[in-house]
């Protein structure tokens, strides 16, 4: 009599008495709040994990909107009406460009979820800072070459070069090395970057209308920024998770028969 031939159950069976995982196994469980693998949760989920993130590690965002709060005051300190709002935006805007890699690595530690101390957060990188400083104006430059009519969008250019100073703080890389890691990132996802900016511009308007209180908008943009700062940080680390987009090799025509 000849042995019976092994069916395909009993060899699942088997494989499965050896320590093979089933096929059919209920996947990993994810952490409330927290997006699947290959799942975006969209961006005002994303500016709540941020502003989580930044709750649960104030100090260096204290840090920052301290200073900048202090210097949009003396910056605006003589002046009236418009000029003293532009004369503070400007001292905002120095304060910020100092500060530009402190808060990205910040923004690393709120999107990692990972403490951030004081004295990391005033960590002096002087090849960073200036290659930072270098990729911003590069980065300023390409925009005033798109915003030329008949090239190239913004809706297109600014999503590709958003993630500049995060990508060359992260792999220390050079500026141009840096924007071209920044487009290879967003190429793709250009959708879920706008969707952040959206969510922004709502709370910036909210933003403006509190800030009509003398001096509140001095406090108000600075923690705007911070809230951006994180919340983009966060949106580079869900791109980097993503899985290279592969190439489609052309297929060959079949001549018909």
């Amino acid at each position: 009599m000849n042995p019976p031939d092994e069916s395909p159950a009993s060899s699942d069976s088997t494989n499965n008495s050896a320590g093979a995982r089933p096929a059919t196994s209920p996947p990993a469980a994810t952490a409330p709040g927290t997006a699947a693998a290959g799942a975006w949760g969209g961006g005002l989920n994303a500016i709540k994990q941020a502003y989580a993130g930044i709750m649960a590690n104030p100090a260096p965002a204290g840090i920052y909107i301290g200073v900048a709060f202090v210097i949009g005051i003396l910056f605006s300190f003589g002046h009236t009406n418009r000029m003293g709002y532009d004369t503070a935006a400007g001292g905002l805007g120095l304060v910020t460009l100092l500060f530009v890699r402190a808060l990205i690595l910040y923004s690393f530690s709120v999107a990692d979820k990972k403490p951030l101390t004081v004295s990391q957060f005033f960590a002096v990188d002087v090849k960073q800072f200036i290659y930072l400083i270098l990729a911003y104006i590069a980065v300023f430059i390409a925009l005033l070459i798109a915003a030329i009519p008949i090239l190239i969008p913004w809706i297109w250019v600014i999503p590709w070069l958003a993630f500049t100073g995060y990508a060359l703080v992260d792999k220390d890389l050079t500026p141009f090395a840096a924007m071209g890691e920044s487009r290879r990132l967003a190429s793709n996802h250009k959708g879920k970057f706008w969707g952040i900016m959206g969510w922004m511009v709502l709370i910036g308007i909210a933003g403006a209308i509190v800030g009509i209180i003398p001096y509140v908008s001095y406090l108000i943009q600075p923690v705007i920024y911070v809230l951006e700062f994180t919340t983009l940080a966060i949106l580079y680390r869900y791109l980097q998770s993503q899985p290279a987009q592969p190439s489609q090799p052309s297929q060959p025509k079949v001549a018909a028969a």
